[in-house]
């Protein structure tokens, strides 16, 4: 009797617990799925997807100033440079008609003295930080009047390849080697880690993968991430959210020489990237480290995208420039940008969508 009880009681139970099993096996194996879909998924942009292809124009601005660019951005009037002098390390220039306003900054370890300085903005603000992660500090400085007002620096990364200020914090992508990370250091130098890119670590063994350049939206708090030999491009949220990753097409796989990009012989892409508020533009060039070594025939291009990675227009520029910022004009609504072409001897140059002829200005130092 117990016997067969326990026979015709267990045989229901077993098949009851065996369904509800599968059917939770199955749930959450869809669930997983999903989930992965939404974390790998990777969104693909024809080329042809730019309707409007635009040529660019280029113009010289002659200057009597000898002058050897690392980077530059623009601040309202003002063109804030970081140069590869030791007498002069920053200079500031005024527009339309560059005159230069200021010049500061030298080699070593003192008072307005840096080793690896760099310059970043503090969007609507009249001030600019300059960091020097090898003398671990960063110097705050109103740009009318450049005094320098010091800050400690305690940050535990390494030599950033991009960094960004915003609201309260520092945005900085550095790597070494396999740590290669995205931070968000604050002004008192606590920092956390928003972004490590793991997915590209299992793929790629060596850094220079993630190489990229990095933009910011302080209205959106957005990040947009563009690799500098993949072709694609990552929008993040300012807590290291990964909101969309984006593949150009074609996409051509970078070549690979002992574990890490032969960046020779493979195709750079983006080599630069500025933002607005409603979009982001980026600096893209489809030819080996060859070709632009021996400028040959470079083909370039600023493609413009929305903050949801949405391609609307592409500037066609039919030379390498190395870096790029917008002119303010508030006589036009079409855009007109500032790049250097390092191959000249004054290396800023004016790009437009209409001929200007030279622009000759005669620069003198302070």
């Amino acid at each position: 009797m117990n016997q067969s009880h326990r026979k015709t009681f267990k045989a229901p139970y077993n098949h009851i617990y065996l369904k509800s099993m599968k059917k939770h096996t199955i749930i959450y194996t869809l669930l997983s799925i999903l989930l992965s879909c939404q974390t790998n998924n990777i969104d693909t942009i024809n080329e042809d997807a730019f309707k409007d292809e635009i040529t660019l124009k280029i113009s010289s601005v002659k200057t009597s100033e000898i002058l050897n660019v690392d980077d530059f951005f623009v601040k309202d009037s003002l063109v804030i440079v970081r140069n590869n002098r030791e007498d002069s390390l920053f200079m500031i220039y005024a527009l339309p008609d560059f005159k230069c306003l200021k010049a500061f900054g030298k080699k070593g370890k003192g008072p307005h003295e840096y080793i690896l300085p760099r310059i970043i903005d503090k969007p609507f603000s009249k001030e600019m930080f300059i960091a020097d992660f090898a003398l671990k500090k960063i110097s705050k400085f109103n740009v009318n009047i450049p005094e320098e007002d010091m800050m400690t620096l305690d940050y535990s990364g390494y030599l950033p390849q991009s960094i960004y200020y915003s609201l309260d914090s520092f945005f900085i992508f550095d790597t070494n080697q396999q740590e290669v990370k995205l931070h968000k250091m604050k002004e008192d130098g606590t920092s956390i880690v928003l972004h490590d890119f793991e997915n590209l670590k299992k793929k790629y063994t060596h850094s220079n993968v993630y190489f990229g350049f990095m933009g910011i939206n302080d209205s959106l708090k957005r990040i947009v991430y563009a690799y500098q030999y993949l072709r694609r491009f990552d929008i993040l949220d300012y807590n290291g959210n990964v909101l969309k990753q984006i593949k150009i097409m074609p996409y051509s796989n970078p070549k690979l020489h002992e574990d890490r990009i032969d960046t020779k012989n493979s195709m750079n892409y983006y080599l630069g990237v500025r933002t607005t508020t409603k979009s982001f533009f980026l600096y893209y060039v489809g030819h080996t480290g060859k070709d632009l070594t021996n400028n040959l025939n470079v083909t370039t291009y600023i493609e413009e995208y929305d903050w949801n990675g949405k391609p609307l227009k592409r500037y066609k520029l039919n030379r390498f420039i190395w870096g790029f910022d917008f002119l303010p004009d508030q006589n036009s609504e079409k855009n007109k940008f500032i790049g250097l072409d390092q191959s000249l001897p004054n290396p800023f140059v004016i790009l437009t969508t209409d001929f200007v002829s030279e622009v000759n200005i005669n620069l003198t130092s302070p």
